[in-house]
């Protein structure tokens, strides 16, 4: 299947299924500076379709432990992009 344009003013393209499902899981998530473990673990359930509703974090290993360090700042990442600072 060739990508077709649906709306010319949109620029939006058709994909396959398979290669949209992939896009998806490959951007899902908090990505910056890295995936954390809930969103792996998410990703994970959704490729071995084993994931289910949960009630409480327990079920799933509780939340994570994150080192200390600096937070990402959108604000200063953008700026260290841009050689701002």
């Amino acid at each position: 299947m060739s990508s077709t344009l649906v709306s010319p003013d949109a620029g939006t393209e058709l994909q396959e299924g398979n290669k949209s499902y992939n896009l998806v899981l490959e951007k899902a998530g908090a990505t910056v500076p890295i995936r954390d473990e809930i969103d792996k673990r998410i990703i994970s359930e959704v490729k071995n379709r084993a994931g289910k509703i949960i009630d409480s974090p327990i079920e799933v290993g509780g939340y994570p432990i994150y080192k200390n360090g600096i937070p990402f700042s959108p604000i200063l990442f953008c700026a260290r992009s841009f050689n701002f600072m």
